[in-house]
């Protein structure tokens, strides 16, 4: 029954995810999602204390180990910098609680279609939003619930619904499939983000190779395969640009990329490392500068505060924790790879390396979403598996 409890809170958890931040100053200041995700932890204690074994489960697993690890570094800086992330420590606590449970195949349809029905939640938000609110931010679609979300986070949270749609689509071709599809790939366009743009470009490019790349000895069913999904990506492209802001689009346009250096990421990060050569001790060496400090320190150089992050997790992890949390952070990617890779999951393959290319300009690490798709690697979430 508690088992059975926590997993309908999980699906729940799925539903809400695409909208997470947009769920904040509705009761309080945290997320509703927060709120589902502390009455799972305190049930997830209670069933702890009396089958103790489940700790020894968590602890056996390469991955969550190397998050704990990850967590305990963050917590050691934190208590000597006295910088506080509290989003960070809950969502690697909850990815702990979320291995405890074995998951059947029934289960992992069940989380399939929470995910799909996300997608549905999003298009009913964006339409609240830009035609009800009549809000964007310069054009670009967001969520206004009762906090914005990032147009450039809304659209890299759509990575794992849009290759989900994808797989359903090649597997049942149902037109409900092909419809949530395309929105979905339209929404990613009116979000003007280039990160998400990207890594849903190399996912599902990455998942047509994979999901193929057995008939190899049929290079024409590849090559065919390749060909119609390009000219109906294509299509879908056409349409999106008909229908989304000149703004928005000038935004994905390659002059547009090079002439700002990704919204000045390289310039940041340039300022950055300029900084940390002229600053660095041991002490810094080892646990970093402490959380948020990238933006704060630079602001010395730049003479202007830019934003609160660094817009890159490897040099976030790196740069605010130290070389210990950076190793630890490439190992959990690593055996991430090496556990999806030997069970021959296609789906996740290409999702986590979706999310991989996002963590290169946005801050992934930080967000709900990332721990998620780390979960979803661990319980082999989208194998191919005979029903129980």
């Amino acid at each position: 029954m508690v088992n059975e409890m926590r997993k309908i809170l999980i699906y729940i958890i799925l539903i809400m995810l695409p909208i997470d931040v947009t769920l904040g100053n509705i009761i309080g200041n945290a997320s509703l999602v927060s709120y589902v995700i502390i009455l799972y932890m305190i049930i997830s204690i209670f069933d702890i204390l009396r089958n103790s074994w489940k700790i020894k489960k968590i602890l056996s697993n390469k991955i969550i180990l190397s998050s704990i690890g990850l967590l305990a570094i963050t917590l050691i800086t934190n208590a000597i910098l006295g910088n506080g992330i509290v989003i960070f420590n809950e969502n690697i606590l909850f990815l702990c609680f979320l291995y405890m449970d074995e998951y059947t195949y029934q289960e992992k349809e069940i989380m399939k279609n929470s995910i799909i029905i996300s997608l549905v939640i999003v298009i009913l938000s964006i339409i609240y939003t830009s035609l009800i609110l009549k809000y964007n931010i310069h054009g670009r679609a967001t969520i206004y619930l009762g906090t914005v979300a990032d147009p450039n986070y809304l659209a890299v949270g759509l990575n794992l619904i849009i290759v989900v749609l994808l797989e359903k689509c090649l597997d049942k071709k149902r037109i409900i499939n092909y419809i949530l599809f395309i929105m979905g790939i339209i929404i990613v366009f009116a979000t003007g983000s280039r990160s998400g743009l990207l890594s849903i470009s190399i996912s599902i490019i990455l998942y047509l190779l994979l999901k193929n790349i057995k008939n190899i000895k049929n290079i024409k069913n590849i090559k065919n395969t390749i060909i119609i999904w390009s000219i109906f990506i294509v299509l879908i492209c056409v349409l999106a640009i008909n229908l989304i802001p000149d703004y928005v689009l000038q935004r994905i346009n390659i002059q547009s990329i090079l002439q700002d250096g990704g919204s000045g990421r390289l310039e940041y990060w340039k300022i950055g490392f300029i900084f940390l050569i002229y600053n660095i001790t041991l002490f810094n060496v080892i646990f970093g500068f402490g959380y948020n400090s990238f933006s704060t320190l630079t602001k010395s150089i730049l003479g202007e505060y830019v934003g609160g992050h660094p817009h890159n997790s490897f040099i976030q992890v790196g740069f605010e924790f130290g070389i210990i949390a950076f190793i630890i952070f490439i190992y959990c990617i690593y055996e991430n790879y090496k556990k999806i890779v030997n069970d021959k999951n296609i789906l996740m393959i290409s999702v986590f390396s979706g999310l991989i290319i996002s963590s290169i300009t946005l801050d992934m690490v930080l967000t709900r979403y990332f721990w998620i798709i780390i979960f979803l690697n661990s319980i082999g979430f989208g194998i191919k598996s005979v029903k129980n």
